[in-house]
């Protein structure tokens, strides 16, 4: 709608009411048009609005989903074959697991800004995608694989996971079995809260 033309329109009839020249059934039938044509407007630019915040949640959600599908992906098992190069190894390891967690904490504050039902899933599985991490670090034979993750949060879990470690129980091979049941488990539930979530989206 234009906008100007509708101001104009007001502000004449408005001057011809001041002026003390009344309201002709012209002028109100124009005074009408402008009112309905500006509720139009306000109307037509709510919906707009809603249609992108519509469509940016869902942008957003199917970050999360693709996300949730890499961490699924990397509690997979790694081809450790003879024949294959380290650097191959090496590719496929930064792949698998740097990519989607260097996503973390963009993910989280997504959660927290727009999805906070979502929240406590995803701290889950980012607590459990960073313990398997390190476990898998150690069953690779890298040294203090702890350096590769910053914060209190990442330096309390694999502190308890050290702790852990050191029972006569606790196997590298039991806990990393652990862990990765649970990686699998929890980014199921997230991919199924995501979808779930985006089929309600308004």
């Amino acid at each position: 709608y234009n906008k100007g033309m509708i101001t104009d329109n007001l502000t004449d009839i408005v001057t011809v009411a001041q002026a003390g020249g009344g309201m002709k059934v012209g002028d109100w039938i124009t005074l009408a048009a402008v009112l309905v044509a500006l509720g139009l407007g306000v109307a037509s630019l709510r919906q707009t609005q809603m249609q992108q915040k519509r469509e940016r949640r869902e942008r957003l959600l199917n970050e999360i989903i693709e996300w949730a599908s890499e961490i699924q992906n990397a509690g997979l098992k790694i081809d450790m074959a003879p024949n294959k190069t380290q650097t191959a190894i090496g590719a496929e390891i930064l792949l698998r697991y740097g990519i989607p967690f260097s996503k973390n904490d963009y993910i989280c504050q997504i959660v927290k800004d727009l999805f906070p039902e979502l929240r406590p899933i995803i701290l889950k599985l980012t607590d459990t995608f960073v313990g398997f991490m390190f476990l898998k670090s150690k069953d690779f034979g890298i040294e203090s694989p702890e350096s590769s993750f910053k914060g209190t949060r990442y330096s309390q879990i694999i502190e308890s996971i050290k702790q852990e470690s050191n029972k006569p129980e606790n196997s590298i091979e039991h806990l990393l079995h652990e862990y990765s049941v649970n990686l699998a488990y929890y980014a199921n539930e997230l991919l199924k809260k995501s979808a779930d979530r985006k089929s309600r989206l308004v």
